[in-house]
């Protein structure tokens, strides 16, 4: 059998089983198992603790050989039944602590647990402030631990926890309050340099799309990023006015760039002392410190290092 969430408001993987099928179906086609047909079973884990509880049940009654690759954060509901008829569960998602903790159950890898880990070694080697989006759940409630313990281990500051609605379509508080957290602090504030990130599931991409602007609205937030709309008249940075961006989905411009500009890429980024930066027509288009006349046109990437006039 292979069980995972579907046709919810929230996570869902129907991958899973779809792939299990799959294989299924290429087995047999392929003259099954030594001869014998490959019956896969699947089952709707629905994403809560009474479907994953029901799927194993279901393993059960259906006298599965074994649960394989499948998907659920609730270790608990689900691992009682198997471990009660002696059924294995093998390479799961690895999102719930009782997958590494049941004695029939067997993952191939470290899990949820090593990538957020994992990412929070990563996010403590570059960056000086980290906040962390995540799930309003009893399995959310385990990612600031593994987050942190990856922070700690470069002896960075434990991340701000910023909680979601798991079946949220509206991520707009917890971003405005995400860059409230990571906008620095001090004297130092425009060197600090802050990072987001978010684990919502398939949410995730939502969540990373919120700052894309819309025709009519523009706006300048927290005194570091100016999300101009792709629209022909340049509208002026409040607390920067001399500077301006058009047509591109993010504009942003720091302290110092009085005269920056930047039009058609998807994004343009000027850093704190390049007075007449100018970027066109590429995807990213980005100044370091000291290029005070770089420039460059129509490549997909185009970086000017500090000191360097190309």
């Amino acid at each position: 059998m292979t069980f995972a969430p579907e046709d919810t408001k929230a996570t869902n993987m129907p991958g899973m089983t779809g792939m299990a099928k799959a294989y299924e179906r290429w087995v047999n086609s392929k003259g099954g198992l030594n001869g014998h047909k490959l019956r896969v079973l699947t089952c709707n884990e629905k994403n809560t603790p009474t479907g994953a509880a029901d799927c194993a049940r279901k393993a059960v009654a259906e006298k599965a050989v074994a649960v394989i690759g499948s998907y659920s954060q609730h270790g608990r509901a689900f691992m009682a039944p198997l471990e009660a008829e002696g059924i294995p569960f093998i390479g799961g998602y690895g999102v719930s602590s009782e997958e590494f903790q049941s004695p029939l159950s067997y993952p191939v890898n470290g899990g949820q647990s090593v990538l957020i880990a994992g990412a929070g070694h990563q996010l403590g080697r570059a960056c000086d402030q980290v906040a962390l989006v995540r799930p309003d759940t009893i399995a959310g409630d385990t990612l600031p631990v593994l987050l942190n313990a990856g922070l700690r281990a470069n002896k960075m500051a434990d991340a701000a926890d910023i909680r979601a609605a798991e079946d949220s379509a509206d991520f707009g508080p917890q971003a405005r309050e995400a860059l409230t957290h990571t906008s620095g602090t001090g004297k130092e504030k425009e060197k600090e340099k802050g990072c987001v990130t978010a684990v919502l599931g398939e949410r995730t991409e939502t969540f990373r799309r919120l700052r894309r602007p819309t025709p009519s609205t523009g706006s300048w937030t927290g005194g570091r990023c100016w999300v101009c709309p792709a629209e022909s008249s340049p509208r002026k940075s409040p607390s920067n006015p001399s500077t301006a961006g058009t047509g591109g989905m993010y504009c942003v411009a720091a302290s110092s760039c009085a005269g920056a500009a930047g039009t058609g890429g998807m994004y343009w980024v000027a850093a704190s002392s390049c007075a007449g930066a100018a970027g066109t027509g590429g995807m990213y288009c980005v100044a370091a410190s000291s290029c005070a006349a770089a420039a460059g046109t129509g490549g997909m990437y185009w970086v000017a290092a500090s000191g360097s006039g190309g």
